[in-house]
């Protein structure tokens, strides 16, 4: 017998990809959806689509607001989510459609709080494959966040994972800011006793030039910085063994950040250059010796804390004139 399953869908500004966000969805093998599509204030006519697939689909609920940001549209989501279970599914992106029909069936099994799968990079020139075991697996808590924090096969993306409700329902993304489900990750945790992850990728992430994650550094990103420093002081309370693991994790995320401000304008964003490289100066020697790090990362990395990337990269903006 099944039961309910909330898929939580921020919509925004996402016309040209929301149709088939939307038939993946509404195709799943599994059939017992609640789907709450939370149009968070678009002006390019996804509202309209959405009210269009409400009326073909008697499990699709819309809900119209004023624009407040991904996070907003999530936590009004999950403030109207009725089912036992919980997904969240962004706009842009698209599901295998037995996403939800394996994810519940290993919960099931399992007796797992949550349900993980790999994805899929897709971009215009194919799909790549990643955060994905060869099989599945059964995780404790503090065996999922060591898995997290050494960018294993589980993710902190929230949309990747079946959440039983207990697990999810009192939790709030923080709104206005990005990188959100580092802020929660810990949170959520706390109330997970086993994860599994199922062993095959499920959901197809979207690579867009213009998404927030490609695009350049911005004063947005400063908050990431005490997403670090905050999930760093809640570890080290209650996990402290696995504060090595953690460090792969920040200095990925710091990282990240540095690279995008070489990228964007090192002059503006100087300061938190210094902030970020302190975080990185700190853990690189653990980021590079992780075998879940790229060769190329490993190089570049190398390259930014010898400064030569910094370099490297003004000396390219110098050729192009």
């Amino acid at each position: 017998m099944s039961e309910l399953i909330s898929v939580i869908v921020p919509v925004y500004n996402v016309k040209e990809y929301l149709e088939e966000c939307i038939r993946s969805i509404i195709n799943q093998t599994y059939e017992d959806l609640e789907i709450i599509l939370v149009d968070d204030g678009s002006t390019d006519g996804s509202s309209e689509i959405c009210d269009e697939y409400a009326a073909r689909d008697k499990r699709i609920r819309i809900i119209h607001k004023e624009n407040g940001g991904l996070s907003s549209a999530r936590n009004v989501g999950i403030n109207h989510a009725n089912g036992l279970y919980i997904s969240f599914v962004d706009s842009d992106d698209w599901l295998e459609l037995d996403f939800y029909k394996i994810l519940y069936e290993a919960i099931k099994a399992t007796n797992a709080d949550i349900a993980a799968c790999g994805r899929y990079l897709a971009s215009e020139s194919g799909k790549l494959k990643m955060h994905c075991s060869d099989e599945q697996r059964i995780y404790s808590r503090k065996e999922a966040l060591k898995e997290i924090f050494q960018l294993g096969s589980i993710d902190v993306a929230a949309w990747d994972k079946l959440y039983h409700r207990s697990v999810i329902e009192e939790i709030r993304f923080p709104e206005g800011e990005i990188n959100e489900d580092t802020a929660v990750i810990y949170e959520v945790f706390n109330n997970v006793k086993k994860l599994v992850h199922v062993g095959c990728p499920l959901y197809n992430y979207r690579v867009r030039i213009g998404s927030i994650t490609k695009s350049g550094y911005s004063k947005k990103f400063d908050v990431v910085f005490e997403h670090c420093k905050k999930l760093y002081r809640d570890i080290e309370k209650t996990d402290s063994d696995l504060l090595d693991d953690l460090s792969v994790y920040i200095t990925h995320l710091s990282y990240n950040m540095l690279v995008k401000i070489v990228r964007s304008d090192f002059d503006t964003y100087k300061k938190q250059f210094m902030e970020y490289f302190g975080i990185f100066k700190t853990g690189w020697i653990s980021y590079i010796k992780s075998d879940r790090v790229s060769k190329g990362n490993k190089i570049r990395c190398v390259l930014l804390r010898l400064h030569l990337l910094k370099v490297a990269h003004r000396m390219a903006k110098h050729l192009k004139r």
